[in-house]
């Protein structure tokens, strides 16, 4: 039932799986990080809700009959965790940098107070 589901999704949208993985974990993640604001929970839900997809498609395989084919698992998550992942770095690379930037200014702007210590 999952895999006629997901070949109905193919059908309609015209996009090759590979595509699909793409294009919804990255709209995922995006969505995810839009409500929570946390980089690292929306990576990790993303990559949840990929290994739920594989076992998934694992299920259906066994059910089928049909021989199990890691490599297309290992290609399916590669490459829905690859944009996800990519952002990811960025933006914390990014909120680093700004910190740090931040500090220097507020540090630059106070002036140091040389004075007595009680």
């Amino acid at each position: 039932m999952y895999g006629e589901t997901k070949q109905i999704l193919l059908d309609v949208t015209g996009l090759g799986p590979d595509s699909l993985h793409v294009l919804v974990a990255f709209g995922m993640f995006l969505m995810c990080l839009l409500v929570s604001r946390r980089i690292g929970f929306s990576l990790l839900l993303v990559a949840a809700l990929q290994m739920t997809n594989e076992l998934l498609d694992l299920f259906d395989d066994l059910a089928d009959g049909s021989p199990l084919r890691w490599s297309d698992m290992w290609t399916d998550t590669y490459a829905s965790l690859l944009l996800p992942t990519l952002l990811s770095g960025i933006l914390f690379l990014r909120r680093v940098l700004v910190g740090r930037r931040a500090l220097r200014r507020h540090r630059a702007r106070r002036p140091m107070r040389v004075g007595r210590v009680t």
